[in-house]
């Protein structure tokens, strides 16, 4: 028996439509059925499914940084971030001398500050009773290393000090220490 060129395509293309339609009949059509059984328990079981699961892990995560975002909005509201301005010229002095720098002059300066901090400016009054931050301009004499422990202690510091500014004047003989000119508000 010969086949004709037709026969063998046919052929050809029934062995694999041949063995699809087998592997749904044997394995696949049994898995589906499994499965789809399993849901159902599960349903009626009132067992959660994989993204509602996802979904509550979310939601504790987002609660537990609410809870850390609240807990430090309390400790700021305590004692940190009230406006003090002697206290925070205390801590600054305090903080120069602990690092060995030389506290050679302070004023206060009229400094007009980036707009964004500027719009900060009535909300900060209103939760410090009224009072405003204002700019000082803080006079140092020490090296790059303390001046740069100084303001790392700034920003753990229990007092309302911002750092805008950090100047470097080198004396006449190029002599060290320099002065530092260090802008706060506070």
């Amino acid at each position: 028996m010969k086949l004709s060129q037709r026969e063998k395509w046919m052929f050809a293309i029934m062995v694999p439509v041949l063995t699809l339609v087998i592997a749904e009949l044997v394995w696949l059509r049994p898995l589906r059925t499994r499965a789809n059984d399993a849901t159902r328990e599960a349903t009626a079981k009132g067992l959660p499914s994989a993204w509602q699961l996802q979904l509550a892990a979310v939601q504790a995560d987002v609660q537990k940084v609410k809870d850390e975002i609240t807990a430090v909005r309390a400790q700021m509201d305590a004692s940190q971030g009230k406006l003090d301005h002697g206290a925070a010229l205390k801590e600054v002095s305090k903080l120069c001398e602990e690092h060995g720098l030389a506290l050679v002059s302070s004023a206060q300066e009229n400094l007009t500050v980036h707009q964004e901090l500027q719009a900060a400016v009535p909300l900060i009054s209103e939760r410090n009773g009224g009072v405003a931050p204002e700019a000082w301009r803080i006079d140092v004499r020490g090296g790059y290393t303390q001046v740069k422990k100084l303001l790392t202690a700034l920003s753990t510091s229990k007092a309302w000090i911002v750092p805008l500014q950090l100047g470097m004047k080198m004396d006449e003989e190029g002599q060290t220490p320099t002065t530092w000119a260090l802008t706060l508000w506070l």
